[in-house]
């Protein structure tokens, strides 16, 4: 992990890998290759033992990014202290671009009502579902519907 010491980007991180050899420990095969500047980044290992950086920034923390950081656990494994930076960095999210952070809680109440009302998820055709009011609402793409309606569900349940 490397950290900016001075510049715009001074104070964000990024993740800096270096390939060695597996058969000779210590001996680099290639030149240091260094990722995106984010507000901060933290090292999480999958179910099968890979390592991948997760990243967290302003300008892409609302809506259903936002949600998948909570569903994955991931929110709740950060240490007070990063919990905390995260939580300001989301305010910085939604003072940012507000348009987008209230689009976002609008429709995360909405989908929330349907299923508190309903009792079923609502149904979205090319990321738009229509509601039984006859109201078009944006839920996304590349799964973002399924993640939109899983944390309003997790959010039923507290």
């Amino acid at each position: 992990m490397e950290t900016a010491a001075k510049g715009a980007k001074k104070g964000e991180q990024r993740l800096v890998t270096q390939t060695t050899n597996p058969k000779k420990p210590g001996k680099v095969w290639n030149k240091p290759h260094r990722g995106v500047y984010s507000m901060f980044v933290l090292l999480y290992m999958d179910g099968i033992g890979h390592v991948h950086p997760w990243h967290v920034s302003m300008y892409a923390l609302h809506g259903a990014a936002e949600y998948r950081n909570h569903l994955s656990g991931v929110y709740e494994q950060l240490t007070d202290e990063q919990r905390k930076y995260y939580d300001v960095v989301a305010t910085l999210a939604a003072r940012h671009n507000p348009t987008t952070h209230y689009d976002a809680a609008w429709t995360l109440a909405h989908v929330m009502n349907h299923i508190r009302d309903t009792g079923s998820d609502p149904k979205s055709t090319n990321g738009v579902w229509i509601t039984p009011d006859s109201e078009r609402v944006y839920l996304g793409y590349d799964g973002d519907p399924e993640v939109i309606v899983a944390y309003a569900r997790s959010l039923l349940t507290k």
